[in-house]
Order: C-alpha cells, then sequence, then structure tokens
C-alpha cells in the first residue's frame, strides 16, 4: 500500500458517492439569485483536495445511469428501500457535469448500467494493459475489482485498501466476495441475502468452502441445524443475491489516454466558480483585484472639528428634518464603549464626521461642548433617523448620556428581510453588492496601521471612513424601502421588526433582574 505511484495511475472516480457526500455534508447554500450550490461546491472542493493531495495525470467521473438497471430487470426490488433523489441535488449534479466537462475530466456513463460495473470494467481494462488505477469510493462492492494493478482509495477515510488488506481483514480472497454478500446481503441495495445469517457466520461458512455451489451442494456436512435450516429456506435468495452483487464487465472503448489530465486544467472551470460565487476555489493571483475605496473623492466628506461649524451642521438637520447617522467609538461593547464621534448625512453626495475623542493632537472641539450640541437634535423624535444596526448606536449613545429617538429605518434590520440567507448584510457588503462602491474597513483603518483602537486614527482618515458610513446607510434607504415594497413586507418590517427593535434597545438598557442565591444553586446542579 506504500507504494502506490499515484501520478502514474489513472483515478476512477464514483461521481455518485461524491455528489451524495457533498450535498448531505455541506449546510444548504443558495447563490444570489437563490439557486442550490452546496452540493456543487462541496463536490469541487472534493476534487480540488484530491488534485492537490494526489497530483493524478489520469482521471475518469463515473456516473450511475438514470433510471432502471440490468439488476432490476433481474430483481424489480433491488435498491428499492432508497429514498428518492431531492430534486434540488439532480439540478446540481447538471452543473457539476458542467464543472467537470469545463475542466476537460472525462465522464462514463451508460445507460442501464450502475457506476460499479463501469469503474471495475474500466479497472479490468487497464490491468490487461498493465497499467495501474485507483478506485476513488467507499463502496464495498468495489473489492471485487483489487489486484495487482488496482487499489481502492476511500477518500473520506483517506485509506488505500489493497487486496492484501482487504484478504487479510476478510480471512479469505476476494475472488469469495460475492460468495460473502450472497450470506449476509447489503440492506442499502436491498440485497436480501440469507436472513439470520450475520457477517461472522457468513465469513466462517466461506472459509469453510469454495463456492456458493459448493456450499448447496454439501448442506448435510454443516453441523448447525439452525444454519442449515436458514440456507435452505433462503437458496433462492441466496443465488439472487450473488448474482447482484457480482460486478460484470462492459466495454468502455476508452483506453489509458482518454483519462489524461492536468492539474493546470482546473483554470479553466474559473468562469463557473466566478458565476456561483465559489471565491474560495480561485487562486489568489487570479481572484478579481478589489477595487480602489474612491468614495471620498467621488461625494464630498466633510470634517467638522469647530464649534462654528457643528452649530451650523446641527441647524441644517433641524432645518432639513431627517438624516443618516452613525457612531464611532473605541470598542464593541455599546455599554462600556468610549464614544469618538459622529457621522451625519441629509442628502446624497455630502457628508460629515464629528470627532471629539480622538488621541491624535489634532484640533476638534471638546467632548463635553459636542455632546451638549448634537443632543437636542439626537433627542428630537421630530427628526427622522436613518441607522445601519440602529441598536448598536442607540446604546452607544445612551451609554454617553444621550437618548437617541426618531428611529424610523434599520438599514440591517431591513436588507435581512430582502436579502438572500447566505448574503452578508454588512454596510461595507452591501455598498459593494447594490451600488459597487467599496468602503474603507476596520481592518484598513486600525489593524493594518497597528493602532490599539479608532481613537488612534487621523481625522482625515477617519472623516473618509466614517462619513463614508452615514452616507452609504443613507443611500441604502431608499433601495431598502423600494426592496420591502416589492417583496410585500413593509408590514413585517414597520409594524414587527421596528418595534421589536425598540424593546430590544430598552430591554439592554435596563438589562434584567438575578437572584444570585438561585443562580448559584442552577450552577451546582448542572456542573
Amino acid at each position: 500500500m506504500d507504494n502506490v505511484n499515484f501520478q502514474d495511475s489513472v483515478f476512477i472516480i464514483d461521481g455518485s458517492s461524491f455528489l451524495y457526500r457533498a450535498y448531505y455534508s455541506i449546510r444548504p447554500l443558495t447563490t444570489k439569485e437563490g439557486i442550490p450550490v452546496n452540493a456543487v461546491y462541496g463536490f469541487c472542493r472534493m476534487i480540488r483536495k484530491m488534485l492537490d493531495t494526489y497530483k493524478p495525470s489520469h482521471m475518469v467521473l463515473v456516473w450511475d445511469s438514470r433510471g432502471k438497471t440490468v439488476r432490476h430487470e433481474v430483481y424489480s426490488e433491488y435498491k428499492a428501500t432508497r429514498q428518492s433523489t431531492p430534486l434540488d441535488l439532480m439540478h446540481q449534479k447538471e452543473i457539476i457535469q458542467e464543472f467537470a466537462d469545463m475542466l476537460g475530466l472525462c465522464q462514463l456513463s451508460m445507460q442501464g448500467v450502475e457506476a460499479d460495473d463501469l469503474m471495475f470494467s474500466v479497472a479490468q481494462q487497464l490491468s490487461l494493459e498493465k497499467s495501474k488505477s485507483i478506485l476513488v469510493t467507499s463502496d464495498k462492492d468495489l473489492g471485487q475489482a483489487l489486484g495487482p494493478y488496482t487499489v481502492i482509495l476511500d477518500p473520506f477515510k483517506e485509506m488505500i485498501i489493497d487486496q492484501k488488506f482487504l484478504e487479510d481483514k476478510l480471512g479469505f480472497s476476494i475472488e469469495k466476495l460475492p460468495f460473502y454478500y450472497a450470506l449476509i446481503g447489503d440492506s442499502s441495495d436491498n440485497i436480501p441475502g440469507v436472513a439470520g445469517i450475520g457477517p461472522k457466520g457468513a465469513q466462517k461458512l466461506v472459509q469453510s468452502f469454495n463456492s456458493l455451489e459448493e456450499l448447496y451442494d454439501n448442506l448435510p456436512a454443516i453441523e448447525s441445524e439452525r444454519v442449515r435450516g436458514l440456507l435452505e429456506q433462503s437458496r433462492q435468495n441466496a443465488f439472487l443475491s450473488q448474482q447482484l452483487f457480482t460486478l460484470s464487465i462492459y466495454d468502455t472503448v476508452l483506453t489509458k489516454e482518454s483519462f489524461n489530465f492536468s492539474v493546470e486544467q482546473w483554470a479553466r472551470a474559473y468562469p463557473l466558480f466566478k458565476k456561483y460565487g465559489f471565491k474560495s476555489l480561485l487562486k489568489e493571483e487570479d481572484l478579481p483585484k478589489a477595487e480602489p475605496v474612491t468614495l471620498h473623492k467621488k461625494y464630498s466628506f466633510i470634517l467638522v472639528n469647530t464649534p462654528e461649524l457643528l452649530a451650523e451642521l446641527c441647524m441644517r438637520i433641524s432645518s432639513f428634518g431627517s438624516c443618516a447617522l452613525d457612531t464611532e467609538c473605541d470598542s464593541l461593547s455599546p455599554l462600556q464603549t468610549t464614544l469618538l464621534g459622529i457621522s451625519v448625512c441629509m442628502e446624497e453626495g455630502m457628508a460629515y464626521y464629528v470627532p471629539f475623542g480622538h488621541k491624535t493632537d489634532e484640533r476638534q472641539i471638546n467632548r463635553e461642548s459636542a455632546l451638549s450640541m448634537i443632543k437636542p437634535f439626537l433627542e428630537d423624535a421630530r427628526i427622522k433617523k436613518y441607522l445601519h444596526h440602529a441598536k448598536f448606536d442607540a446604546l452607544v449613545l445612551h451609554h454617553a448620556g444621550i437618548t437617541l429617538r426618531g428611529i424610523v429605518f434599520d438599514t440591517m434590520i431591513a436588507a435581512s428581510l430582502v436579502t438572500e440567507g447566505s448574503r452578508s448584510i454588512g454596510l461595507k457588503a452591501l455598498s459593494e453588492y447594490f451600488f459597487q462602491e467599496p468602503m474603507f474597513s476596520f481592518k484598513d483603518m486600525v489593524k493594518g496601521p497597528g493602532y490599539k483602537d479608532f481613537s488612534e486614527v487621523s481625522l482625515g482618515l477617519a472623516t473618509e471612513y466614517a462619513a463614508a458610513d452615514a452616507h452609504q446607510t443613507l443611500k441604502l434607504v431608499t433601495l431598502l424601502q423600494k426592496a420591502l415594497t416589492e417583496t410585500g413586507l413593509e408590514k413585517v418590517f414597520y409594524e414587527l421588526e421596528m418595534p421589536t427593535l425598540t424593546v430590544l434597545i430598552e430591554m439592554e438598557k435596563r438589562g434584567i433582574f438575578l437572584d444570585r442565591t438561585v443562580l448559584d444553586e442552577i450552577n451546582q446542579e448542572v456542573t
């Protein structure tokens, strides 16, 4: 097993096994259009992992035939206990086959023939040519194919199985594998076997006789009356099961050259990865380059750092009657953080940042003066406020001594209602998705330069970052209001979500009462 030459072997992949594994091992995943792609994504990742691990030079992807197979003609109840294939999985299989075609990965299927038989057929043909093959599957049926030129790779256990390993495990030669399963059957395929005989009993019988025929020719020689009775009662099922389990050879008209593959062919599927949003499957150098952040060049972001400028701004807000706003602080704990500044935007094209807590030795308004000047319009319920994640900002302001009133629209809540479940509803992500306008990230401002927190960011950069938050929030309001109308979710938003937001803000402000004695008692019980 340790001497397998992966690069020179043909990888014969059980497509159905990969398909179902990918479908059930990854949570539901959809594109922005609502197309299910969890199986597609998982399948592509599994192929990528195999390429990275083994670097194969020859591969073939083998599929089961749709509908009834030759085994159903022998036994109508064959695989009758299996659940029907999920509808969305069939569509995903088509995308996966498109993916394989784009890669130039050879695919093999034959009407009425199961993948196991085709995999067996390819392996046997390659063996005749003295070419090595690796059956990529966890299906026990394919143990029949093991030999000097053929091994099995269980991709989920990452384990190589050769003829010696399986024979040592079973205690008999692989030629007797159909004999063994004729006795124990296979519940997953609804192969009956001999009722009452389990693996240990079957192993003992297979070790004692050369074939199923020889076993039945010598039933009187079996000492156990019970076993004799079971075998006699299930004679027909035993021979039927052996027939169903035994793999057949079909002419695939393919040679080793048909399976040529290069890892470099992976790049051919990049259009598909981009179409379905599989960024992790794209190499870094091939990803679309991030667009530069140019909002501060496109719009006017103004630093308000004198009492005169702030007084003028507050008058404009009161006169306008509405604004989008956002807070900047030094941590993500709203009831413990320090408020550093506030950004506002009344109309598209211009936004403002009012700093009063930065530690940069630049000119800014005294904290107490700034808070006293902005408090009236923030607490005025007649002035409509638009925010993204309003609860956080309301709690930050509460901690600073201001009760935020007049919250009429939370763009984060609205986005959570009208966007697909897998899409981010963060402000930066929404700005890029809806407007193709990238924004500076917290990493750009703080982590990249190595600052402790936002208070150390220069006022010029802070303005570009903070004013953009208020500006893009205002841009989202109109778009999301329309989306709520189109989706029929206005009532849910205005009559359920927004009133609940108010309740949640008050709950977090006040906290809850706890009886510490009772809490300690519960702690003792559960620990």
